[in-house]
């Protein structure tokens, strides 16, 4: 582990049974900021299907401060991408 700084997304995850949701959005996070919603469905991280709510854990703990990502959500039936700068905890 060590105690280095992590990056941050700033939103929380509802692990449902065909995909993890959006719970909440912090405010001014760089979700928010980027147009990120609750009840999003999160599809895929930059391009990669996001299976549940571990795959999501995954991916964002792989990622930096700063990094640029794009989000895919469905948000009510339409796809969308959703490009973010991730921060840092």
């Amino acid at each position: 582990g060590g105690c280095g700084v992590g990056p941050y997304l700033g939103c929380g995850i509802d692990p449902k049974p065909h995909g993890p949701y959006v719970s909440h959005v912090d405010e001014k996070s760089p979700a928010k900021k980027a147009g990120v919603e609750e009840g999003d469905r999160l599809v895929a991280w930059n391009g990669t299907a996001i299976a549940d709510a571990n795959a999501w854990n995954e991916a964002l703990s792989k990622s930096k401060p700063n990094d640029k990502v794009e989000l895919t959500v469905e948000r009510k039936g339409k796809r969308m991408k959703i490009p973010v700068t991730l921060g840092s905890t």
